[in-house]
């Protein structure tokens, strides 16, 4: 509950990063409202999943009934920033520290924001805000932090995910198997020291297609195992 969206402005003044001007509608009407007060384009996001960037009322609105069929309420409208997209994965350890993290920057990503392509870096801020995050909340578990570092050379909190992202693979690519020191926490095992990680490391997603034998995958549907 502290980290969701609609609670990332006070997280943000708590942690000392900015915050993109934000605000929580639950009504067409504080939508319109919200959208005059912001400015196109807005980026328009459900509680718990998916955001679209809106570049008229229209738009907003059909993303609105979009998002609150899918996810319910609230919906979060937000001023979008401009700059250079940063995400940060991490483990915390439930003491205000952490066991391991690992920062890169977005180049390509998918219609929803998702990473497609990405480079590990070593940006002393976000690092700095993600050690300020763990310590405030003493955070047990895998979380991400997704920032904007705007043009003005601020770092503003877009968001902050309580899970593994998609692209936690990218962390263990790199040196730092995340998922295991979990489970090595989870079940009270000593976790090794987290290596440190190079920056300038290139992360690519790709599809792969398989041609195989049906009955493997009609035996999963119709028995739920193999």
């Amino acid at each position: 509950a502290l980290r969701s969206k609609e609670h990332a402005p006070k997280l943000a003044s708590d942690i000392d990063i900015e915050v993109p001007q934000t605000q929580v509608v639950t009504s067409l009407v504080q939508l319109r409202d919200a959208a005059a007060r912001i400015g196109f384009p807005v980026m328009v996001k459900g509680p718990y999943y998916k955001a679209y960037k809106a570049l008229s009322m229209g738009e907003a609105e059909t993303r609105f009934h979009q998002l609150s069929a899918e996810w319910g309420f609230p919906i979060i409208v937000q001023k979008v920033i401009g700059g250079t997209e940063l995400n940060l994965v991490g483990v915390g350890d439930g003491e205000g520290g952490h066991l391991g993290m690992v920062a890169i920057k977005k180049m390509w990503i998918t219609e929803l924001g998702k990473i497609w392509t990405g480079v590990t870096i070593k940006h002393q801020g976000m690092l700095d805000a993600a050690a300020r995050f763990l310590a405030h909340t003493k955070w047990r578990g895998a979380f991400e932090l997704e920032c904007m570092l705007g043009e003005d050379g601020l770092i503003y909190l877009i968001e902050i995910n309580p899970r593994f992202p998609a692209w936690t693979y990218f962390a263990t690519g790199v040196g730092i198997n995340l998922p295991l020191n979990l489970l090595h926490a989870a079940l009270g095992r000593d976790v090794p020291n987290a290596p440190d990680y190079e920056a300038g490391k290139l992360f690519v997603r790709y599809t792969y297609e398989i041609v195989t034998d049906s009955a493997p995958l009609q035996q999963l549907v119709a028995h739920g195992e193999r």
